[in-house]
């Protein structure tokens, strides 16, 4: 959230106006999730912030939560409603197809209409799910009228009771149907409601035509998809355009993740077992294809015999989170035997690293061309299976077998250990740990203390630390304190520190821990460095900028004050400047306001001669040149080149950066040691258009 947060006030800043979209709010908070809310809310407050200091123009879209519209209580709003004539329309339409006692009954279709309008109240979702109902009750004239009473009688209940009410009725005619159609339908509605990402038409369909135990897959098997579509009951709907098959609405996944989960048995445990069903498929063993690596990991591409096993790339990137999500009791025999199965581990090891590489990453860290099954179960978190295949090998230091592994472990480590710790598998993790893996070597465990403070897993670290790993080694040039800190894990951070880690070790290029926190906002482990003694004046030498400067840089007023009252330097010079000199260039008023309170020199230049005045007028921040003039800047220094802040302003498009010079007597003849004149500047540039009106304000 705070990386995003940095990149859109970077936006923000380098334009002149800006239109923010937010649109379905109400879909970014759960209501039970705590932690989604205050993202949402820490996200609004940076949102509202940015159109108090900058340009920005706001549109946001959300169903009537309380606690969103409350935020936008000052805002205009508009209700946004299905229109009568397009409800009426529709239903009209689908009223005129249906068969049975409806069809040529011109007083019960009219009846039908006026009944569903009137009920739906606007809701479009409500008007589909009220004729799929219809259609299930049309053979007598009695069903459809005790329909539309329910229908009505629904009229006056809250939204949300009105579309579980309705997705009651279509479960309902779900398990009215044949046992046939009842298993494809609940198979159907399982895949799509816990699917880890959206399916397309045909993963679906395979999905349902696999069957246990088979050792290929049965063409024969598979469904149409318009024949699972209609078994649903109408809870299901596909995009033509992209092949995405959807529920018909996110209403409906709240509703079997939430009311309804009893309705499957097993959910993730059931779709664990039919994709390893699938990638234990005799073709991905017997056909070389399906197991090629190349030696680049930015070259992964999906074999392309994939293409006819529509399931297979879903079924080898996601088998592993549902497995997960299943706990132990998704690790049975089958699975094991695929884990064991050297040939199938290493073509769903294949199509796991092309998945990733699809996505955009590039998985150096499970690029091995030996992969074992360890390393499958370590890459997705089942503990299970890594403790049951650990009883089997009785060794976990699994490396990939080829010579030299050691070697070359560094820069492509397979090993489990790594695997786990790269992808946040700590449970896995600590198992590894606890039977040796990465402890026997200094090079590995100053490795492993690195990634398991760069990664969170406090658990991990205690147990590397209690095996007698230094908390002070270093994994190229990089210090496990700084890693925590940087990833803002307190009992990290904590652990480190009693454990005799040097608070202040310094890396050329990064800094210390302190600095780490500081530029990831990290306001809690800043305030804990410096309770332990952390220097506030250590910085990097590469850019030789000290925390407080980074703060200044980056926005992080929380930290300023903690820094200032430690004894951070408020005058520092680094490369750029004073941090109120970075501030100022970077726009950040707050912090400027911070600075000059705690007396920080307000004409103090940079090593080009830029003060801050200059500095905020060259980078058009409006409200910080006011602020710096009404603090007493002066307004005529000039930096080694002989440029003022009036010569800086007319270097960009923009009116308000040369009022307030203009206003408090800055001169538009004076000239730099190039004989040029502000004026000159603007003209050069183009803008003139906006000084001209500048200098008549």
């Amino acid at each position: 959230m705070d990386e995003y947060i940095r990149c859109l006030r970077a936006i923000v800043d380098a334009r002149s106006k800006v239109f923010i979209v937010l649109d379905a709010l109400d879909e970014c908070t759960s209501g039970s999730d705590e932690c989604e809310d205050r993202s949402l809310h820490k996200f609004l407050d940076v949102i509202f912030q940015l159109q108090v200091t900058g340009n920005v123009n706001l549109l946001a879209t959300s169903r009537f939560i309380p606690d969103i519209s409350k935020r936008f209580d000052a805002a205009l709003v508009q209700e946004v409603r299905a229109s009568s004539d397009d409800i009426t329309s529709y239903v009209s339409t689908e009223v005129k197809l249906m068969g049975g006692k409806i069809k040529g009954d011109d007083e019960l279709q009219a009846v039908i209409k006026k009944t569903i309008l009137e009920a739906v109240d606007g809701m479009f979702l409500m008007a589909r799910l009220y004729i799929q109902s219809l259609r299930a009750c049309m053979m007598t004239k009695r069903k459809v009228k005790e329909a539309l009473e329910r229908f009505a009688r629904q009229q006056f209940a809250s939204d949300t009771n009105r579309t579980h009410r309705a997705y009651d009725e279509a479960v309902l005619r779900i398990d009215s149907q044949n046992k046939e159609y009842q298993i494809t339908a609940r198979h159907a509605l399982l895949w799509i409601t816990y699917a880890e990402r959206p399916l397309t038409a045909n993963e679906l369909i395979h999905a349902l035509a696999v069957e246990g135990g088979k050792p290929s897959f049965d063409e024969d098997n598979v469904a149409h998809i318009e024949d699972v579509v209609s078994v649903c009951a109408g809870l299901v709907a596909l995009d033509d355009k992209s092949g995405i098959i959807r529920l018909v609405h996110y209403t409906a996944y709240e509703y079997f993740q939430g009311t309804r989960p009893d309705w499957f048995q097993k959910t993730h445990s059931d779709i664990t077992s039919l994709c390893v069903t699938y990638l234990s498929y005799d073709i991905f063993t017997s056909d070389p294809e399906f197991s090629e690596l190349p030696e680049f990991p930015g070259e992964f591409t999906p074999p392309r015999r994939t293409k006819a096993y529509h399931l297979y790339s879903y079924a080898a990137a996601y088998w592993g989170h549902h497995a997960r999500r299943a706990g132990a009791s998704a690790v049975d025999t089958c699975m094991i035997k695929f884990l064991d199965n050297a040939h199938q581990v290493k073509a769903s090891w294949a199509a796991l690293l092309a998945a990733q590489n699809a996505e955009g990453k590039w998985p150096y860290a499970m690029h091995n061309t030996q992969a074992t099954g360890i390393h499958l179960a370590s890459y997705f978190g089942i503990q299970e299976a890594v403790q049951r295949l650990l009883a089997k090998e009785g060794n976990a230091n699994h490396d990939d077998g080829a010579e030299n592994a050691s070697e070359n472990s560094e820069e492509f480590s397979s090993q489990a250990l790594n695997v786990a710790m790269n992808f946040g598998q700590e449970g896995a993790a600590v198992r590894f740990i606890e039977r040796g893996a990465g402890i026997h070597s200094n090079e590995r465990r100053s490795h492993f203390v690195h990634s398991a403070a760069q990664h969170g897993m406090y658990l991990a670290l205690e147990r590397l630390l209690s095996l007698g790993a230094d908390p002070n080694m270093v994994d190229r040039f990089l210090f496990p304190l700084r890693a925590a800190a940087s990833r803002g894990c307190e009992k990290s951070v904590t652990l480190l520190l009693g454990r005799g880690c040097r608070i202040d070790d310094c890396d050329e290029i990064s800094g210390t821990a302190l600095k780490a926190a500081v530029k990831s906002n990290q306001t809690k482990i800043v305030e804990l460095l410096l309770d332990h003694g952390a220097d506030p004046n250590i910085g990097a030498s590469y850019v030789a900028s000290t925390p407080l400067w980074s703060a200044a840089d980056i926005g992080h007023a929380e930290v300023v004050l903690p820094l200032i009252e430690r004894g951070a330097n408020i005058n520092v010079i680094g490369d750029w400047g004073t941090p109120l000199s970075q501030a100022a260039a970077k726009g950040h008023a707050d912090i400027v306001r911070i600075l000059l309170d705690r007396g920080a020199d307000i004409d103090l230049p940079d090593m080009r001669g830029n003060t801050p005045l200059c500095r905020a007028a060259g980078a058009r921040h409006t409200e910080v040149i006011q602020l710096l003039l009404d603090r007493g800047a002066e307004i005529s220094a000039v930096n080694h080149k002989g440029d003022s802040p009036l010569h800086m302003a007319a270097e960009v498009e923009r009116l308000a950066s040369f009022q307030p010079l203009l206003h408090r007597g800055a001169y538009f003849g004076a000239t730099n040691k190039k004989r040029d004149s502000p004026l000159n500047w603007a003209a050069r540039w183009g803008h003139i258009a906006s000084y001209g009106p500048a200098r008549s304000c």
